[in-house]
């Protein structure tokens, strides 16, 4: 069952997109005061495992961080 990570994204309203002047700050006043200047949605996306093997148990391929790197390292080495 693959791992997800959920983002929340904040972006003003697109109806102020073609707006400029006099007509932006109304449009602005107006969206303020219904709730609707600021959009915020909520991302889910699927999050890549660590390790992917072929049938024959083979690694094709690894994503790991740096801090991966160093803990494993740290581990083979002996130090914590």
């Amino acid at each position: 069952m693959p791992t997800y990570i959920t983002r929340i994204e904040t972006y003003m309203n697109p109806k102020l997109d073609s707006l400029t002047g006099a007509d932006y700050r109304r449009m602005c006043r107006y969206l303020s005061s219904t709730g609707e200047l600021v959009l915020t949605r909520e991302i889910r996306e699927p999050v890549a495992s660590k390790y992917e093997f072929d049938d024959q148990g083979r690694l094709m391929f690894a994503n790991l961080t740096a801090t991966d790197i160093r803990g494993q390292l740290d581990r083979i080495t002996g130090r914590r």
